[in-house]
């Protein structure tokens, strides 16, 4: 046996043919049109400054930390992760 899509489907049950599926007697609507991509709008200026405190953004914190505060941030994550496999969350 062949598949059917959903229009031949709907046709073959309403002809008695196949057995009805509960979404077959439901009436077809239209599908909304997708929004057109979003690239005007935003200011080239912006976005490269943006762009380019991402590119320094963990390096200059990694930079601007002291060990002592980057042991607490990591031993702060490894309690989360291991209490998170604990919890089973």
């Amino acid at each position: 046996m062949v598949p059917l899509g959903a229009a031949e489907l709907r046709h073959a049950c309403l002809t008695g043919q196949e057995p009805m599926p509960y979404w077959a007697a439901m009436p077809a609507r239209p599908r909304r049109p997708r929004d057109p991509a979003p690239d005007g709008g935003k200011n080239p200026a912006a976005v490269s400054l943006g762009r380019l405190g991402g590119l320094k953004g963990g390096k200059a914190r990694a930079k601007a930390l002291t060990a002592k505060r980057r042991k607490a941030i990591a031993s702060k994550a490894g309690k989360a992760r291991w209490n998170k496999a604990r919890t089973g969350r």
